[in-house]
């Protein structure tokens, strides 16, 4: 009721004085700080819209620099940690086998994965379905043979009675939908870093293999601007690398 009552000069000024204290916190990112403010924005927006307020929040986020890491742990330490999980067949091991398919061959994102129910699963098709970042309606996701293996190997050992496609393994959750945060602790247990960074692998590795088709790329990583696949694909060629070692050769 109290933001309803504000002027929209008072909204403002305090969300420049809201803004001005996260930044003085080093730990705060930009592009933590611009999520925050966003989020913000939405919901002021809603609020506009069924008219409990007049004004808008016109304060500009921190800009934020394009993220330069899109290579992830690499192809070959992922295929190392795979292997050595597919010698082992204790729950723990088939479970994480599943996820890390997942996360590299479909590229899942970690919220994706840690949202998905049994009732997504249409593996008769070879299909899961998802509601992806940013979308407010379903769509499909091919998983390929070696994916499909290891989810149906982990299905049949499942413990518990969850909806969710994974489960914690741990004895004080035991058998409770598998959080997003739980699989960062499984990936960065294999020395594999954030979730992400195996997404970003699987989107490189593409790149690489199909010799910079940006349409599949995209088409798999599910990014609505191409231009996003074009940082991929620099990084990949490290276009930069190549023109210092042009200008490199003038000295």
């Amino acid at each position: 009721g109290y933001v309803t009552k504000l002027s929209g000069g008072e909204a403002n000024a305090m969300a420049m004085q809201w803004i001005a204290e996260l930044k003085k916190d080093e730990k705060n990112k930009a592009a933590t700080i611009a999520a925050r403010l966003a989020a913000l924005k939405g919901i002021t927006k809603r609020l506009r819209i069924v008219g409990l307020i007049t004004w808008t929040i016109e304060v500009k986020a921190p800009k934020v620099t394009q993220y330069k890491d899109t290579s992830g742990p690499g192809t070959e330490v992922v295929q190392k940690v795979v292997e050595e999980l597919r010698q082992k067949t204790d729950e723990k091991s088939v479970r994480d086998l599943a996820i890390i398919h997942a996360l590299y061959t479909t590229c899942l994102r970690r919220g994706e994965l840690a949202a998905l129910q049994i009732s997504d699963l249409e593996l008769v098709k070879n299909l899961i379905w998802i509601t992806g970042k940013g979308r407010d309606d379903e769509e499909s996701v091919t998983v390929p043979p070696k994916a499909k293996e290891a989810l149906e190997a982990w299905l049949k050992i499942r413990p518990g009675d969850s909806k969710a496609v994974f489960v914690s393994l741990d004895p004080n959750c035991h058998g409770r939908p598998l959080s997003d945060n739980g699989i960062w602790r499984i990936t960065t247990s294999y020395g594999l870093g954030r979730p992400h960074g195996i997404r970003h692998c699987g989107i490189t590795r593409v790149l690489d293999k199909s010799n910079g088709n940006i349409r599949m790329a995209q088409e798999l990583s599910r990014h609505k601007e191409p231009n996003t696949l074009m940082l991929y694909d620099d990084n990949r060629k490290d276009l930069a690398g190549e023109a210092s070692k042009m200008l490199d050769q003038d000295l």
